[in-house]
């Protein structure tokens, strides 16, 4: 924690920037360990560490970063190349990642989330130009031990994020670390189109699992969406978006198409701060079409 080590602690940190801040080891812009603190409206930008280059979780915390922004960390591995995660790094802790933004972070695994034994759920999250060079250029998960990790993204959109070797949106990989237990990732009101991976641009590099856990894919776009999940509502047709950003063009096939059960209480306010739900019904991605 170059910039801030937290132990045990909770408190409350508004606008603050996390910046150019460096660890050998983990955490260049904030560590947590056992705490449970908030932040909101806080930017992490050009941080540099082995792995958590803006934010490492772990021993149980319980985070909550609402309106935050993780944006050209780089977790450089030089220590260990396992862990990964550029933006924010997990390990078994559950935090509470609400409406925030995933930019241009790199890693081994995990350029934008990293969860190991880990099961946070990501609300109105956008992950975009993320790249690992080995799995899950927008966000992996791996376990060790007896706890796995089972993460939920919630009307989130993954975007033009890449990995040089699978999941450019999101990769559930057991083989980093032995003796895990599978991880199954949730989604739902989601949208992951234009990730790369090895294998170009088709359902795999959007979402890639080992086969040792198992995704669950509701009311979401995945490009080349084959079926094979065998969920609900799911469609492969093009988002049509409106800018680099994932907002929606007016004849977006993700308006209007979300399951409203599915939006936590509380939750009223889409990415850009705008009403979630228009039309009395929910869209899929981080964005809300305001007509």
């Amino acid at each position: 924690g170059a910039g801030l080590i937290n132990y045990g602690g909770s408190f409350i940190l508004r606008n603050v920037t996390f910046t150019d801040n460096s660890s050998v080891d983990n955490s260049g812009g904030m560590f947590t360990d056992s705490g449970s603190p908030t932040l909101e409206g806080c930017i992490f930008l050009n941080n540099l560490a082995n792995h958590g280059a803006g934010m490492v979780n772990q021993t149980g915390s319980s985070t909550t970063l609402i309106d935050c922004l993780f944006e050209n960390n780089i977790a450089h591995a030089l220590k260990d190349p396992r862990l990964g995660g550029g933006g924010l790094y997990n390990s078994t802790s559950d935090v509470q990642v609400i409406n925030c933004r995933f930019i241009g972070n790199s890693a081994n695994n995990g350029a934008g989330v990293a969860n190991w034994s880990s099961s946070p759920t990501l609300i109105n999250c956008l992950f975009r130009d993320n790249n690992a060079s080995n799995y899950g250029g927008g966000a992996l998960n791996s376990s060790a031990g007896t706890q796995g990790s089972i993460p939920k993204f919630i009307n989130c959109t993954f975007k033009d994020n890449s990995a040089g070797n699978f999941g450019g949106g999101i990769a559930d990989v057991l083989g980093i670390f032995v003796h895990g237990l599978p991880g199954n990732p949730n989604l739902i009101n989601s949208i992951l189109w234009d990730n790369l991976d090895s294998t170009g641009k088709n359902e795999n590099s959007q979402v890639f699992s080992d086969g040792s856990g198992l995704f669950t894919i509701n009311s979401s776009i995945i490009q080349g969406l084959t079926g094979n999940f065998g969920d609900s509502n799911n469609s492969g047709d093009d988002p049509l978006f409106e800018d680099f950003e994932g907002r929606l063009s007016q004849n977006s096939p993700a308006i209007d198409t979300g399951d409203n059960t599915a939006i936590p209480e509380g939750i009223i306010t889409d990415l850009d701060g705008n009403p979630r739900i228009v039309n009395n019904n929910v869209d899929m991605g981080s964005y809300e079409f305001q007509e």
